[in-house]
């Protein structure tokens, strides 16, 4: 013979006694409406900013209500989304051209960090249409070491190009962009595009490529050849391949592996 021991919270509350105990300790409702979920936003998790001090239990299930919403679960030392079978679309981002220079392109879409920072074979990279083969021909990881850029030609104030000593990958991701520093560079100024040219004898004794730099927001003061700036990465994960990519567009599809994100 089983036995129920309801528990009643509250005497007066008409609704605290739907649940019950069985003898194995089986929570056990007769509801045949549903049962509502703890539900919060992000930052209301368990040892978040809301409520730092609450331990995190594995196991813990409550509803997001931020990111479209969703139902999650606190296992593995990690919050992991319960995802209900539904209509999902493989993302195709495109992280812009090759130049037979950059190797770094990025950031990628973060929704599907959970995804790619397990490994790089979580996602596709092709380079026009010819498939990267993950480890050999590339890698994912996380924010890349600013770069210092060396001047090469003077530059007098008011202007917003500048030549530099080596091709800067533009990030072409709506997920950021290069933030560029140094003397003479306002607050704020990012690089908006590079480009290069190439100077043919006889113009030249040999043939020079000069490598330059677009910014977004003209230069306070002349900057002298040889001056050093430097170009920050946007935080996030990037693909660094093991070669040069030649002149062709940088393409990769995320959640391919089952990996959604919300919507």
């Amino acid at each position: 013979m089983k036995f129920y021991k309801r528990n009643s919270l509250n005497p007066k509350d008409p609704r605290s006694n739907n649940f019950a105990v069985d003898a194995n300790g089986m929570i056990l409702t007769k509801s045949v409406i549903g049962m509502e979920m703890p539900s919060g936003t992000t930052t209301q998790r368990p040892g978040g900013t809301t409520y730092p001090t609450e331990p995190l239990v594995s196991g813990t299930v409550r509803y997001n209500s931020d990111n479209n919403g969703d139902l999650e679960v606190y296992e593995r030392s990690k919050w992991e989304r319960i995802r209900t079978v539904r209509p999902a679309t493989i993302t195709v981002q495109n992280l812009g051209n090759g130049d037979y220079s950059s190797t770094i392109f990025g950031p990628l879409n973060p929704d599907y960090a959970p995804s790619y920072l397990v490994g790089s074979a979580n996602i596709m990279v092709y380079v026009d249409n010819v498939y990267q083969i993950p480890v050999t021909n590339y890698t994912v990881g996380l924010t890349p070491a600013a770069i210092n850029e060396t001047v090469g030609e003077t530059a007098s104030t008011g202007t917003s190009t500048l030549q530099v000593s080596t091709v800067v990958n533009v990030i072409t991701a709506t997920y950021g962009t290069m933030l560029v520093t140094g003397a003479g560079i306002q607050t704020g100024t990012v690089v908006l595009s590079t480009y290069n040219t190439t100077l043919q004898p006889p113009a030249v004794p040999a043939t020079v490529t000069n490598h330059y730099v677009v910014l977004s927001l003209p230069i306070t003061r002349t900057i002298n050849s040889g001056s050093t700036i430097v170009i920050s990465y946007t935080t996030g994960s990037y693909i660094t391949f093991t070669s040069a990519v030649p002149t062709k567009p940088v393409v990769t599809l995320l959640g391919f592996d089952g990996y959604f994100p919300p919507g």
